[in-house]
């Protein structure tokens, strides 16, 4: 049986525009969009600028967990702790945050309890998983 609970879904708050809503509004196909994006040579200036100033208006932010899953790649680092609640822990995970984040680098935290077959499951996610490459212990 699994559980999953999105913390981050409020339906007060509006969806974050897709690079669907930016196509539209720019009046060009998703290739285009995509090509613009990724920085294509293959887009003519004047495109690639209206495009540009879609994403910018509408306050575009590629998913980089989407991106790092299509790439088969990715810039994640996924860290799995025994004990997420010790200070020195804490401590640690946050300058591991900083660092990555000063790098490009986005970390998913596991919190293991202290259970081997726990710390098994999350080493084996990460192996299966794309955008888990890394996993440390703590």
């Amino acid at each position: 049986m699994h559980l999953y609970i999105n913390v981050h879904d409020d339906p007060a708050k509006p969806k974050a525009p897709t690079l669907v809503d930016v196509a539209r509004e720019a009046g060009v196909s998703l290739k285009i969009a995509s090509r613009v994006l990724n920085g294509s040579a293959r887009v003519k200036e004047e495109v690639v600028n209206c495009v540009r100033d879609v994403m910018s208006r509408l306050n575009y932010r590629p998913n980089e967990l989407a991106r790092g899953l299509r790439a088969q790649k990715s810039a994640a680092i996924e860290m799995i702790v025994v004990d997420s609640s010790n200070p020195f822990t804490a401590s640690v995970v946050k300058a591991v945050h900083e660092i990555a984040r000063a790098n490009g680098y986005m970390v998913v935290l596991a919190s293991s309890g202290g259970y081997p077959a726990a710390e098994h499951f999350h080493i084996v996610l990460s192996e299966r998983t794309p955008t888990l490459q890394d996993a440390m212990e703590i």
